[in-house]
C-alpha cells in the first residue's frame, strides 16, 4: 500500500513538472490554464525587447502603452522591458511566444514595403507580425500624428500580441482604425481580454 502511494505520488509530481514546463513554451493563455487549475491564479508576463534603433520618444510611448495595459487589466498581464536589443540576435529568443520584439522602421524600409504589398489598407502605421523567429510589433517612423495617437497604435498592436482580434465596435482600442474615440482600452476590450486571461475581477 505504501509503495503504491509513493509510486503514484512520484507520477503526479512528474506530470506536474511537465505541465509547468509546457507553460514555458506556449503563450500566456495556456500558462493561465496550468496555473489556474494546478497552482492558482497568477499574472502573465511578457518581455518586450526594444530594438537598439528606437529613440527616447519611441521608448517612452511604448512604455506608456505597456503601463496602461498593466493598469487596466489589474495586473493580469505585465511587461518587462529589455532595451538596446540587436535584431541579429532574434534567433536566441525562439520557442517562447511571450517574448516580443519592438522595432521602429522608416517608411522606405524593406520590411514595410514587403508587408504593404499584401496588406489592406496599404498605408500602415503599425502592425503585429508572427512571420519572424519571434513575434514583433513593427511601428512606422514618421506616420504618427501625436503622442496620444502613437500610444493608441502601440496599445492596439499589444492587444494583438495578447491574443485579441479586431473589434467591430468603434471606440475600442481593438477597432481596426484608430481615431479620437479609440485611444484607450475600453470595457469591451477587457471583456474579450478576460475570456483568455485571469483578470482578478469579474467582467460582465
Amino acid at each position: 500500500m505504501e509503495k503504491n502511494f509513493i509510486k503514484y505520488s512520484l507520477r503526479f509530481f512528474v506530470y506536474f513538472l511537465l505541465f509547468i514546463c509546457l507553460g514555458r513554451f506556449v503563450d500566456c493563455r495556456a500558462s493561465r490554464f496550468v496555473y489556474d487549475h494546478v497552482v492558482g491564479p497568477t499574472s502573465c508576463k511578457k518581455t518586450l525587447y526594444f530594438d537598439s534603433s528606437m529613440s527616447l520618444h519611441d521608448n517612452l510611448v511604448v512604455r506608456s502603452a505597456a503601463e496602461e495595459w498593466e493598469e487596466v487589466t489589474d495586473g493580469a498581464v505585465s511587461f518587462e522591458v529589455i532595451e538596446d536589443f540587436e535584431l541579429k540576435n532574434m534567433s536566441k529568443l525562439k520557442y517562447n511566444k511571450d517574448n516580443i520584439v519592438v522595432v521602429v522602421v522608416d517608411e522606405d524600409s524593406e520590411i514595410l514595403r514587403n508587408y504593404e504589398k499584401t496588406s489592406k489598407p496599404s498605408y500602415i502605421v503599425g502592425y503585429f507580425s508572427k512571420d519572424y523567429d519571434v513575434p514583433m510589433i513593427i511601428l512606422v517612423r514618421g506616420r504618427m500624428e501625436s503622442f496620444a495617437y502613437y500610444k493608441a497604435v502601440v496599445m492596439h498592436e499589444m492587444g494583438h500580441s495578447l491574443g485579441l482580434k479586431h473589434s467591430s465596435e468603434e471606440g475600442t482600442i481593438m477597432y481596426p482604425f484608430i481615431d479620437m474615440a479609440s485611444r484607450h482600452v475600453t470595457e469591451l476590450d477587457l471583456k474579450d481580454f478576460c475570456k483568455n486571461y485571469y483578470c482578478g475581477i469579474e467582467r460582465r
